[in-house]
């Protein structure tokens, strides 16, 4: 489905975001890429995006 919408996410990207998910974890990344997964597939993903310095 993200493909098919024009967001080709890494795998690795994918299991870390499910794997987050499935244990009810927050997810802290710098990876943008994340958000997409968020606003695309999975808007319930407890995601923090940080900014780097």
């Amino acid at each position: 489905m993200l493909r098919k919408n024009g967001y080709p996410l890494p795998a690795v990207d994918l299991i870390i975001a499910a794997q987050a998910h499935n244990r009810g974890l927050v997810l802290v990344t710098l990876d943008k890429y994340f958000e997409i997964l968020k606003k695309e597939a999975v808007p319930e993903l407890k995601l923090v995006l940080e900014k780097t310095q």
